[in-house]
């Protein structure tokens, strides 16, 4: 009886511990299986998260300085490339640009303008008498519609990216003539270029274009100024 006793109990006893090595396995195996999930579930393969459209990514990286309902001030100074051949004629500029998103903008500009006789007139007066029938600007007004047509970027070293905008723009003026007020169209096309998220340079040609009221006539002429101003957007 005794060794009946013991037989049933060594049964026990192994049949106890088969069934706790069976449990532990199948527990290897879930915990095996829970991991290799876990692993997939990081395995993006390159891909967006799922439920972030391509649309919003770009809208996120759209630009480095964002650009809608911001203001900008500017000072500058410009030239005139194809004035009369009497005057050297150059200006200091004041502007004043809203930016409706990044893409368009009113500005509003004031241009203070200098004129002096180029060495031309000055033979002409000191050989002749005669002082040239020119006309000229006093200041000049415009209000432009500005588009920037394009975007870009460009490294300058390891840590620094210069960003800039290639724009143009199109309005009516006013010129401040030495005969009177006159309209006038106006154009602008060039390059702005964003520094950290406060400045801007701006790099462009400005084309006036204008009816011209001499002592002799008068005349359709346009004057196209290089200009370059520095700008705090806020």
């Amino acid at each position: 009886m005794k060794h009946l006793k013991l037989y049933l109990t060594v049964v026990v006893v192994m049949l106890t511990a088969h069934s706790s090595t069976g449990a532990a396995d199948n527990s290897s195996q879930s915990d095996e299986q829970a991991l290799t999930e876990q692993l997939q579930g990081l395995d993006l393969e390159n891909k967006a998260p799922e439920g972030v459209s391509r649309e919003s990514l770009y809208v996120v990286q759209d630009r480095y300085l964002p650009l809608k309902n911001r203001s900008e001030i500017t000072v500058g100074a410009g030239i005139n490339l194809t004035g009369d051949s009497y005057l050297k004629t150059t200006q200091v500029e004041l502007g004043y640009r809203f930016h409706l998103n990044n893409r368009w903008s009113i500005g509003a500009n004031y241009a203070f303008v200098g004129n002096s006789f180029t060495d031309t007139a000055n033979e002409l007066i000191a050989n002749e008498g005669i002082a040239p029938d020119v006309a000229f600007a006093k200041s000049r007004m415009d209000l432009l519609l500005n588009f920037n047509a394009f975007y870009g970027k460009f490294r300058l070293t390891m840590d620094r990216v210069l960003y800039f905008d290639q724009y143009v723009a199109i309005g009516p003026g006013l010129m401040e003539m030495n005969s009177g007020n006159t309209p006038a169209g106006v154009a602008d096309v060039g390059f702005v270029f964003w520094v950290e998220k406060l400045g801007s340079v701006r790099v462009g040609l400005k084309d006036y274009i204008y009816q011209e009221k001499r002592l002799k006539g008068e005349s359709i002429t346009q004057n196209l100024h290089a200009h370059l101003d520095i700008g705090y957007v806020f």
